[in-house]
C-alpha cells in the first residue's frame, strides 16, 4: 500500500475552510470517481483501491489516504491532482481578485 498525507496552511474562516474542502473532494469525485460523506470537520472518500479523509481546522487542511496496489502506481499523478485542486481552493476570494492588469504596450499603432 501507498500513504499520501498533504497539510496545506489557510487562512480562510471555518466556513469558506469547509467549502473549499468540498470543493477540492467534488473535483476529486468526478475525476477519480470518489464518494464521500462528511463526519463533523473531516471528509470521508473512498472507492475501490483508496481510502482517506480531509480534515478541516481552523489554520490547516490536511488529506490522508491509502492507496491500494494498483492505485499505488499513480500515486505521483494523484498527488499531483491533489496538490493542485488544494493550491486553488484554498486561495481566499479577495487575494484572487487582486491579480495586477496586463500591462499596456506603449506602442502606437501607425
Amino acid at each position: 500500500m501507498s500513504d499520501i498525507d498533504i497539510r496545506r496552511k489557510h487562512s480562510l474562516t471555518p466556513a469558506q475552510a469547509r467549502e473549499a474542502a468540498e470543493k477540492v473532494a467534488r473535483q476529486l469525485k468526478r475525476e477519480f470517481a470518489l464518494q464521500y460523506r462528511w463526519e463533523g470537520t473531516s471528509l470521508h472518500f473512498e472507492r475501490a483501491g483508496v481510502d482517506g479523509t480531509l480534515t478541516v481546522d481552523a489554520r490547516e487542511v490536511r488529506l490522508r489516504a491509502k492507496l491500494g496496489l494498483l492505485l499505488g502506481f499513480l500515486k505521483p499523478q494523484i498527488e499531483g491532482k491533489v496538490h493542485e485542486h488544494l493550491d486553488e481552493a484554498l486561495v481566499p476570494t479577495q487575494i484572487a481578485a487582486r491579480k495586477p492588469a496586463a500591462k499596456k504596450s506603449g506602442r502606437r499603432k501607425v
